[in-house]
């Protein structure tokens, strides 16, 4: 142990070690507490044995960790790895409740209780973090196409559930063109992804290809970006993929999947 009890304002402590064995527990009106940077009256940070906390005259404040930069790390695993993160984490690190925070950044997660789901917000809106996929069936079963076929692949719009909208972010679709007049602009075939307008037949075209070039006899695959909320005011129920044939290109083998996210608001 050592004795600083002469130890003066400006004075440097340097000691090998300096330890505090006082094991008050701190709270926000303690004052028998181990240590403290701050008057009792003002702002203050305060620590006990287990717990660091800012204060301000007996009332919680705000606790800023390297607030000029660098990173923040818990838990012994968490070791830099040269990624932009803010925090680096090992074990549990929770922000939960039943409402999003009033005033979120871009990338903030935030788990919604009472949605049983996690959330990040994209700078607009917030998407649930698990990206979920909808096969497009052919609605009655026959392939390949050999003509023209509006609506030939169907799926019903996912349930919202207790969420707001979904989030449409891409349309997968592998396609396979049998041996047919070379693919060209005047032989192919145009595929219309498009939604459904509930209490109408309205449909709205969401995204769409031409499989006017390439191979014949093998299996291709086009990713088209959607970047779209599926509501927005309007209705949906249904996905339907219309399948337009122009010249003599061969017949047609095709699938799709759609990609989606939860919107909460």
């Amino acid at each position: 142990s050592h004795d600083h009890s002469s130890a003066s304002d400006g004075d440097d402590l340097s000691p090998a070690t300096i330890r505090l064995t006082d094991t008050t527990d701190l709270s926000l009106a303690s004052t028998g507490h181990a240590f403290q940077v701050g008057p009792d009256a003002g702002q203050n940070m305060a620590m006990d044995d287990n717990e660091l906390a800012a204060r301000n005259n007996g009332a919680a404040s705000q606790l800023n960790l390297n607030t000029d930069g660098g990173l923040v790390r818990i838990g012994a695993n968490a070791t830099p790895d040269g990624n932009d993160a803010a925090l680096q984490y090992n074990g549990l690190l929770r922000a939960s409740g039943t409402s999003f925070p009033s005033s979120p950044t871009t990338n903030d997660r935030f788990f919604r209780s009472d949605l049983g789901m996690e959330f990040q917000y994209d700078g607009t809106r917030w998407l649930c973090t698990c990206l979920h996929h909808l096969p497009i069936y052919a609605s009655d079963g026959t392939t390949p196409w050999s003509a023209t076929d509006g609506g030939a692949l169907r799926a019903a719009v996912p349930p919202l559930g207790d969420c707001s909208d979904i989030w449409l972010r891409r349309i997968t679709t592998a396609f396979y063109v049998v041996s047919g007049t070379a693919l060209s602009g005047s032989h192919k075939w145009d595929v219309e992804f498009t939604a459904k307008r509930i209490g109408t037949n309205t449909a709205d075209t969401l995204s769409s290809l031409a499989i006017s070039s390439g191979s014949e006899n093998q299996w291709r695959q086009d990713d088209a970006g959607i970047g779209a909320l599926m509501n927005d005011g309007t209705t949906h129920v249904q996905f339907e993929t219309n399948l337009t044939k122009t010249g003599t290109p061969g017949n047609l083998y095709i699938v799709q999947t759609l990609l989606y996210r939860m919107v909460a608001t």
